[in-house]
C-alpha cells in the first residue's frame, strides 16, 4: 500500500482550509443586507412571530441574539454558518493530522462533489440547516479522537430534540447518527430499545409538527417577516416572502400524495442513489475491517430515511448529508496502530484493498453513476451541471 506522505496530508488540509474560505465568501454574499438569499438565509430566520410553526426555533433564537448584540439577523446567520463550516472543515483538517492519508482514495472521498465540495458547487443546496448536523458529528468525532467517552443518552436525546424544531427533516438522519456515534466511541451499537428511547422525544415532536402545523396565511408570513426586520423587510428580494411560504408548506403537505407517480419515483431513485453507492463506500472503508455488527445499524440508518424522499424532493441534499456523515466518520477512525484497536482488529494486511486501483475505479464509477442518474432525472440539488446546480 502506498504510504501517506506529509506533503499529501498537508495538501489535503490546505484544500479543506481553502474550501472553508470560499464557503465563507459565499455565506457573506448570501447574507448581504436587504438582498439575503431567501433559501440559505431566509430559512434560518423562520420564527415564531406568526405563531408556533415548523422550523422556527433557530430563527427565534437568532433574532433575539441579534437584537441583544445590535446586529442584523442575516449577519447572525452568517456567523452561525461560518461557525458550522469552520467546525466541519477545520475540524476535518485536525482529524487528518493524526491519521494516515492515502494518495488517491482519501482525496476522491473527501473532495467529492457529493461531500465537502457540495456547498461550493450548489450554493442554494449547501449552507442549509443540515450543516448543524455535520458540525455536531465533527465535534463528537474530535472528542472521540481525544479519548473522551461517548455522550450520554440523555444528551444525545436532547441534541436531537433541539434540532427537530429547527429542521424536522433531520429526524430521519438520527438513526444513522446513533450508529456512527457508537462506532466512533468504540462502543457496541445502540439496541433497538435504546434508540427508541433516545429518539422518542424527537419522534413525538415531529408528530406534533405534522399534526398541528398551522395553515400558512399572508398574515403569518408578514408577522414572521416583521419579526426579522420591522422596517426593512419590504426591501428584501421579491422572492423572499414567497420562499418562506413555500418552505412552511412543503414537506409535510407532500405526505398526502404518496400515490403520486413523482413521489414514488423519488422514493425509488432516492433509495438507489443513497443506499447503493454509499453503503458500498461504507463496506469498502468503514466496515471492511470493523466488526460486522455495525453493518446492520448503518444500513438501517440509511433505510430509515426512505420516507424523507417522499416528503421532500431535495434528493441531492440528502445524498450530501449521508455522504458527508459517512466521510466524517471514516476520517475520524484512526488508521495508525489500528491493530491495537479492539473494534477494528488487524487491518494492515488488508489495507491495500482500500487503495487498490480496483477500489479507486469502483468509487469513481459510483460517483459518475450518481451524477448521471441525477442529470438524467433532473434531481434537484445534485452536483452535476456547472456551478449553478439548483
Amino acid at each position: 500500500m502506498p504510504s501517506s506522505t506529509p506533503l499529501s496530508k498537508s495538501a489535503l488540509q490546505i484544500a479543506l482550509v481553502l474550501a472553508f474560505g470560499y464557503l465563507s465568501v459565499i455565506a457573506w454574499q448570501q447574507s448581504l443586507p436587504f438582498k439575503f438569499d431567501s433559501y440559505t438565509v431566509g430559512e434560518w430566520l423562520i420564527n415564531y412571530g406568526g405563531g408556533l410553526t415548523r422550523r422556527g426555533l433557530d430563527g427565534f433564537l437568532l433574532i433575539h441574539a441579534a437584537n441583544l448584540l445590535g446586529l442584523s439577523p442575516e449577519l447572525m446567520v452568517f456567523f452561525v454558518k461560518i461557525s458550522c463550516f469552520g467546525v466541519v472543515y477545520i475540524g476535518m483538517a485536525v482529524l487528518l493530522q493524526s491519521r494516515t492519508v492515502g494518495p488517491w482514495f482519501d482525496w476522491i472521498l473527501l473532495l467529492s462533489p457529493c461531500t465537502f465540495l457540495f456547498p461550493a458547487l450548489d450554493r442554494w443546496g449547501g449552507g442549509r440547516k443540515e450543516i448543524l448536523l455535520l458540525a455536531i458529528l465533527t465535534v463528537w468525532a474530535l472528542l472521540a479522537r481525544n479519548g473522551k467517552t461517548a455522550p450520554r443518552s440523555i444528551w444525545l436525546s436532547l441534541t436531537f430534540f433541539l434540532l427537530t424544531p429547527m429542521h424536522e427533516g433531520l429526524f430521519f438522519f438520527y438513526p444513522l447518527m446513533l450508529a456512527l456515534v457508537a462506532l466512533l466511541f468504540g462502543r457496541k451499537p445502540y439496541s433497538f430499545l435504546q434508540m427508541s428511547l433516545i429518539l422518542l422525544p424527537s419522534a413525538l415532536l415531529l408528530l406534533g409538527i405534522v399534526i398541528w402545523q398551522p395553515p400558512v396565511t399572508d398574515n403569518m408570513l408578514i408577522a414572521i417577516a416583521k419579526a426579522i426586520s420591522p422596517t426593512d423587510f419590504v426591501q428584501w428580494d421579491s422572492g423572499a416572502i414567497e420562499t418562506l411560504r413555500y418552505t412552511l408548506r412543503q414537506g409535510v403537505a407532500n405526505v398526502g400524495v404518496l400515490v403520486d407517480r413523482w413521489a414514488i419515483a423519488s422514493l425509488l431513485i432516492g433509495w438507489v442513489m443513497s443506499l447503493a453507492p454509499l453503503y458500498w463506500v461504507i463496506r469498502r472503508t468503514l466496515a471492511i475491517q470493523i466488526e460486522r455488527q455495525f453493518g446492520v445499524p448503518i444500513l438501517i440508518g440509511l433505510l430509515s430515511q426512505l420516507p424523507l424522499y417522499v416528503m421532500a424532493t431535495d434528493w441531492g441534499r440528502w445524498i450530501y448529508i449521508n455522504a458527508s456523515l459517512l466521510t466524517i466518520a471514516y476520517f475520524a477512525l484512526p488508521l495508525k496502530n489500528q491493530a491495537k484497536n479492539q473494534m477494528v482488529g488487524q487491518v494492515h494486511e488488508h489495507e491495500h484493498e482500500l487503495f487498490s486501483l480496483r477500489s479507486i475505479f469502483l468509487l469513481l464509477v459510483s460517483i459518475v453513476s450518481v451524477a448521471l442518474i441525477a442529470r438524467l432525472t433532473r434531481i434537484p440539488h445534485c452536483c452535476v451541471v456547472g456551478f449553478q446546480l439548483h
